[in-house]
């Protein structure tokens, strides 16, 4: 009984033990954190009128101890300590890291010494290194350091930058389009600029241009000065009113570099004008508003079915087939190729004849805006079915449109197609032979099946350690232990990666977001569900494919969708996805609730897409 009690824990025990061991030292060395302290300073080699920074890094722990100040004697504290946090990857490995500043100023010459800083992380003692510093005397710079020259007048902003709104035109139609040009003239040295507040274009239809993250730098005089001139945007206007209408202006913030200044006080000296501290300055600046006159369409010779569309227009159609059987499809392609304002374009629709079913036509559009002007094309999709034989006539699609370059109305027609339409074959289809549903589940209740399993018998003295249920509850206990340490890892990770946990993330995020913009359409709060459904797309997609979510436009997210391989139809559908959201951010109370209803299912559905390929 014994003996074979024993044989059976040896054969049959001893790997779950040996994989529990395993497990809990490979869990225990994978969660040992270790961490990295350093100190270091950015010049061991000065003057006595000098500043250096002194820096202490730690990185690689989760909860960061606070870092005393150093113990110097032979140095001033001139600021600090200031607090950067940041992380890196490096094939896929996150390094999370923060670094404490401070600003010091030496007090006498020579070799001067930083003592080490000590702290205390999870019951261990980390040092950094003693540093020393070589000071010398600097007889050769007066005290006096102010230089004789003075600095450009950055008081007076417009004398050293301004933003310049340029149209293309001042005297326009209805419906036609304005470029207008946003420079930025500048005669310091502009480090970064955002835009603040688009202008609000009421009245127009709005198409933008791409932006150019590092715009041409151009030279112009403006009033006898030589300023460098830089094209921040473009932007496409088409007015849908007449009359006497005005762009706003353009509001943007710039960190312009300015002169150091430099005066008798010694903490004066390199401290405010270094560029750590910030020898910038941030200018808030807009741009001049432009008034536009907007004429009517001549009356003249405007045609009955002149329904407003303006710019040039050009028709292509296709049918799928000529000859087809009753109750079958035929599938009929208008493609509309268009100068001006693409999105506004609806054509009407062609006179079907009565005996064929037509369903809503499938639109796609496509809008071409890397060139000068406005361009693009509308392909509308109808499905025709013919519910009697015989012939089918299909009338050419018609409309008018006001070219505002010739200044005069013209007309485009498509092909007419006739289609022979055959009856439709009958088939005689047998009655049922055979049981009904009701009688063959009877049939499955009423057979019964005689059990030919040989029962299992056990020995009598078996071992309850080989039984089954023993053996389930200690797989349960170890798969217990499995989940716990994988949830800890995984936990440890959210807290720690930052890559990580936001692509984890991003899912309920976009979710979340989508929710408040469906609140906020409830509580008539435009603005906010805009600016809902614009984060619920493009943070998504920043989360998932580790862009940063500020500042980034639909260009930059579809070069990163398509450099991970992104379908080019999906790509297309993120692009118009976020091409109607300007278009309803510029054209308020022109958009119906249901179609801004459509929109944001839309966007729903654009995020499901997204969710099954990144």
């Amino acid at each position: 009984m014994n003996n074979t009690f024993l044989n059976n824990i040896l054969n049959h025990k001893l790997w779950i033990f040996k994989s529990i061991i395993f497990i809990i030292l490979l869990f225990s060395i994978s969660f040992a954190e270790k961490i990295n302290f350093s100190a270091s300073v950015d010049k061991n080699h000065i003057t006595s009128q000098d500043i250096i920074t002194y820096s202490v890094v730690i990185e690689g722990a989760k909860d960061f101890p606070n870092i005393t100040k150093p113990n110097i004697k032979d140095f001033v504290i001139i600021s600090g300590p200031s607090l950067s946090s940041n992380f890196s990857m490096i094939n896929g490995s996150v390094s999370v890291s923060k670094t404490f500043s401070w600003r010091l100023a030496p007090v006498k010459s020579g070799d001067l010494v930083i003592e080490p800083i000590k702290v205390k992380y999870k019951r261990r003692t980390y040092t950094t290194e003693k540093i020393i510093v070589s000071v010398i005397e600097n007889k050769q710079v007066p005290n006096n350091r102010l230089s004789s020259k003075k600095s450009p007048q950055t008081n007076n902003t417009k004398e050293i930058l301004f933003l310049k709104a340029t149209p293309s035109k001042s005297t326009v139609y209805k419906g036609e389009e304005i470029i207008v040009t946003y420079d930025l003239y500048y005669l310091l040295k502009v480090q970064t600029f955002n835009t603040d507040k688009l202008p609000d274009a009421k009245n127009f239809w709005v198409e933008q241009f791409p932006s150019n993250n590092r715009p041409k730098i151009t030279r112009e005089i403006v009033e006898g000065k030589a300023f460098n001139k830089a094209t921040l945007m473009k932007v496409a206007y088409f007015p849908t009113n007449t009359g006497k209408l005005q762009i706003d202006p353009m509001h943007i913030s710039c960190e312009i570099q300015v002169a150091s200044k430099r005066s008798n006080s010694f903490f004066d000296d390199p401290f405010f004008s270094d560029s750590f501290f910030g020898n910038t300055e941030e200018r808030k600046i807009k741009s001049n508003s432009i008034d536009i006159t907007v004429l009517p369409f001549p009356e003249k010779n405007q045609p009955q079915n002149f329904n407003g569309l303006t710019g040039g227009f050009a028709v292509q159609s296709t049918i799928d087939t000529l000859k087809i059987k009753q109750d079958e499809a035929i599938t009929l392609k208008y493609k509309i190729s268009c100068r001006g304002n693409v999105s506004a374009v609806k054509i009407p629709s062609p006179d079907f004849p009565e005996n064929v079913e037509v369903f809503d036509p499938k639109i796609s559009k496509k809008i071409n805006n890397k060139g000068n002007n406005i361009r693009g094309s509308l392909i509308y999709e109808y499905i025709l079915i013919p519910r009697e034989p015989g012939t089918l006539r299909i009338p050419a699609l018609e409309f008018s449109y006001f070219d505002p370059e010739r200044k005069k109305y013209s007309q485009v027609v498509s092909e007419k197609y006739t289609v022979e339409v055959l009856p439709k074959e009958r088939k005689y289809l047998s009655s049922n032979i055979g049981l009904r549903k009701e009688e063959v589940s009877l049939l499955g209740k009423d057979i019964r099946f005689i059990d030919r399993k040989i029962s299992k018998w056990y020995k009598k003295d078996d071992s309850v350690f080989l039984e089954f249920w023993f053996l389930a509850a200690n797989i349960f206990s170890l798969l217990i232990i499995l989940v716990s340490f994988g949830y800890k890892f995984w936990a440890e990770k959210m807290g720690t990666n930052v890559l990580f946990a936001r692509k984890r993330r991003a899912w309920g995020k976009a979710n979340e977001r989508l929710k408040n913009a469906e609140k906020a359409f409830s509580d008539k709060n435009f603005d906010a569900m805009l600016t809902n459904l614009d984060h619920a797309v493009t943070g998504f997609i920043s989360d998932k494919l580790e862009m940063a979510e500020a500042g980034i436009g639909t260009e930059e997210i579809c070069q990163k969708l398509s450099q991970n391989n992104i379908d080019s139809e999906l790509i297309n559908k993120v692009k118009i996805n976020q091409q109607n959201l300007e278009l309803i951010r510029f054209t308020p109370g022109q958009i119906k609730e249901n179609e801004i209803i459509e929109f944001i299912n839309s966007c729903r559905n654009l995020l499901q897409e997204l969710n099954r390929v990144i």
